[in-house]
């Protein structure tokens, strides 16, 4: 008889979660190629799996090395705040104040602890900094962030924006540490 350990049991757990919501995002793509056919269809967001490693070298008696496993989504904003990236009518996956949802991103944490969306926030800090002159405003950002589950937010040391100028081209990068 084998017995996991809890570790082992929630590897488990979030392995088939991911490959739920693989599923789920890859139908979402199939029908949506289907029915637009004759147009193709930029990504939107993507599921990563990341690996974090931390080392401590020094003093050589507190010497501790560990490695462990992320998800984060790389999101676009105008997709996500456009609920283009809502899974399941927003309970497996959506942007807003629902707390039932199994992931998702709530505008709350990020930036500030305004009231307002990701990008409403977003667009008032580069304006605050000077990052706007004239005509130079972004089209689109794109999030890195790890989301929310069971309406949670754990650990999110890290934050990045990437953001696009009206042409399309990437402009500038905005890292978030919590």
């Amino acid at each position: 008889m084998m017995v996991l350990s809890s570790w082992n049991a929630l590897d488990m757990g979030v392995t088939a979660f991911c490959v739920f919501l693989s599923a789920m995002l890859y139908n979402r793509h199939s029908a949506r190629t289907m029915d637009n056919c004759s147009r193709s269809i930029t990504p939107q967001g993507y599921l990563l799996h990341n690996q974090v490693t931390h080392a401590r070298l020094l003093p050589v008696e507190s010497v501790n090395v560990f490695t462990y496993p992320t998800v984060s989504l790389l999101v676009s904003l105008d997709a996500l705040e456009g609920r283009k990236l809502d899974l399941g009518w927003g309970w497996v996956f959506g942007y807003g104040g629902l707390w039932g949802r199994i992931t998702g991103l709530r505008p709350k944490p990020y930036l500030t602890q305004q009231p307002g969306s990701i990008r409403s926030k977003l667009e008032e800090l580069l304006l605050l900094r000077g990052f706007f002159s004239g005509k130079r405003r972004f089209k689109d950002a794109w999030m890195m962030t790890m989301p929310s589950f069971l309406g949670y937010e754990g650990i999110n040391p890290l934050t990045v924006y990437f953001c696009y100028d009206l042409e399309g081209e990437f402009w500038l990068t905005i890292l978030e540490v919590c």
